[in-house]
């Protein structure tokens, strides 16, 4: 038999007591207020830069023979402050309670134990929390260990911490893993572990609130299936104007397939400014793809934005396949104009059906051509690709053509002035660099087939003659014509050869020294010419105002 007490050890007390009878011993090991700071002095860990602190603690060792049989710990670590070689992970003042036993049965080890933080903080860049005995944290285990095979599974891991956040699950050697995680106030479990990740990210507002429960599935460390249940979520991200109300439902992911069906509910969602009503979406998670498997009716914008088909998918070199088709059904312009904080606001409605949209290497692609009823006339895009589209360096390809526009309803919309007849034209071969024009052959004018009234404000007059540098605004200032608030004309129209960064301009015809801009007709009647065939592209653009305006708007 040994029995020590009272042995000063590391500032503190150690008590040691051993009995042995007919080959069956147990050792007791008790240890009062040691220092940690004079055991590292000793072991001497070299990922541990300072460690400080009191731990107390009671261990029981039992076997026969050489064996061991039975193992018990207890043990709290007070005021524990502790910081690693790598910064990675500190305390302050924490304390910590822990219980573990082991028993040996035939081959294997059976044991079970616990910690629990009730005081203090932990910092494990970048997760801060904070500790008290109504916001503790608590771990506990019971698993087996196989001796012979050196097999190991944890039967029932437990992470707990308060009231908020729940996680339960089961490890093996085999690197299997099972979750299931409770969460009762996501507002707080975001805090804590989200928004740390998200600090100067364009996320880094994100707000959410609500409960979910999960099941995670894993295999080494590689995830095979993930099903959420998604209860009563609010979020909201103020610096891009997200919001979502009362968002409830189901994600089933798989690595393969079958995949049972998901879906998402809502009561309302904001993005920017657009308003979606309540709806739901019907779609399936598998592998790196995401497909709708319903078509859907969003309500947004006094219409409904149908979603016929959708579909996502990743591949090789982190790129992504997007497929879309779908149907616009008397969209608010207006609406969509104060959601987009468009200067100039429009009116009217959109309506129609958007062709295959393909996103595949990094190029976006139109297939067949979309055709947008506005302004009494047609505007038809076609060709439309896109490269880099979501790099630093965009590049885009189109051709855009004009049939048959109505000036009167497009010049209501904008402070130019007034014009009535028809426009028709094109921009052909347009290619944009980063979103800025590299060339283009457009032009605008009056059909040839056109037999409405052409009529035409002073104040629209001097804008056009303001970009070919015609004189018309003096001519009218101080002849006869000042008289007059509208002229006749006969044909008007506009050109640019987009070749390194100078327009080459054109007009309907020409003119002695220069091109009509507007060929005047009737009585009063006017003539604009332009006498710069050549036009520095910043320039132009400063003179030139860009026309959108609304009226019913038709997409084919």
């Amino acid at each position: 038999m040994l029995d020590i007490r009272h042995l000063k050890l590391f500032g503190g007390e150690v008590d040691i007591k051993v009995q042995e009878n007919q080959w069956r011993w147990k050792a007791v090991i008790k240890g009062q207020a040691l220092a940690l700071q004079k055991i590292q002095k000793i072991l001497k860990q070299p990922a541990i830069r300072s460690v400080a602190g009191k731990v107390t603690f009671n261990v029981v060792i039992s076997g026969v023979q050489q064996r061991i049989k039975k193992i018990q710990l207890s043990g709290r670590l007070r005021r524990l402050n502790l910081q690693v070689a790598n910064d990675k992970l500190l305390t302050d003042n924490t304390a910590v309670a822990i219980q573990f036993s082991a028993r040996r049965k035939h081959s294997s080890w059976h044991g079970h134990g616990q910690a629990r933080l009730d005081a203090g903080a932990v910092f494990f860049d970048p997760v801060y929390l904070d500790f008290s005995p109504q916001q503790s944290l608590m771990l506990s285990l019971q698993g087996e260990y196989g001796v012979a095979g050196k097999q190991w599974v944890i039967n029932d891991l437990l992470w707990q911490q308060g009231e908020a956040l729940t996680l339960q699950g089961q490890i093996t050697s085999e690197q299997r893993m099972q979750w299931h995680v409770t969460i009762d106030d996501l507002n707080r479990v975001a805090q804590w572990y989200l928004k740390p990740f998200l600090e100067g990210t364009a996320a880094s507002d994100l707000g959410l609130a609500g409960q979910l429960e999960a099941d995670l599935t894993l295999h080494h460390n590689q995830a095979q299936a993930v099903h959420i249940d998604l209860k009563q979520i609010d979020l909201a991200q103020p610096g891009n104007h997200i919001q979502g109300q009362h968002i409830t439902g189901q994600l089933h992911w798989q690595k393969n397939e079958p995949v049972l069906p998901s879906f998402l509910e809502w009561r309302r969602l904001q993005i920017k400014k657009i308003p979606i009503e309540a709806g739901r979406l019907d779609f399936k998670l598998v592998d790196k793809q995401v497909a709708l498997i319903k078509p859907a009716d969003l309500k947004m914008l006094d219409g409904v934005f149908s979603i016929k088909q959708f579909s996502v998918q990743g591949v090789k070199n982190d790129d992504t396949n997007v497929f879309f088709e779908g149907r616009l059904n008397k969209l608010s312009l207006e609406k969509l104009s104060d959601a987009l904080d468009w200067k100039t606001p429009l009116s009217g409605t959109i309506s129609g059906y958007i062709p295959a949209v393909h996103y595949q290497n990094k190029t976006l692609r139109l297939d067949g051509q979309l055709a947008i009823q506005v302004f009494g006339g047609e505007i038809v895009i076609k060709k439309l690709s896109s490269s880099g589209l979501f790099s630093f360096y965009p590049r885009l390809y189109t051709d855009i053509e004009f049939e048959n526009l109505d000036l009167r309803q497009i010049t209501q919309k904008f402070q130019i002035g007034k014009i009535e007849g028809r426009l028709s034209g094109f921009v052909h071969d347009l290619y944009l660099e980063n979103w800025k024009p590299v060339t283009f052959y457009a032009w605008f004018g009056t059909p040839d087939d056109d037999n409405s009234r052409h009529r035409i404000s002073q104040k629209a007059v001097e804008n056009i003659a303001s970009i070919g540098g015609g004189g018309a605004a003096d001519v009218i200032s101080r002849g006869f014509l000042r008289f007059f608030d509208t002229f006749y004309y006969d044909k008007l129209g506009f050109g640019c050869y987009l070749h390194d960064g100078v327009c080459q301009v054109m007009g309907v015809e020409a003119a002695k020294n220069g091109y009509y801009l507007i060929k005047g007709g009737g009585l009063p009647r006017i003539d604009v010419i332009g006498y710069n065939p050549r036009l520095d592209w910043d320039v132009l653009i400063q003179r030139l105002k860009r026309i959108s305006a609304t009226d019913e708007v038709v997409v084919q």
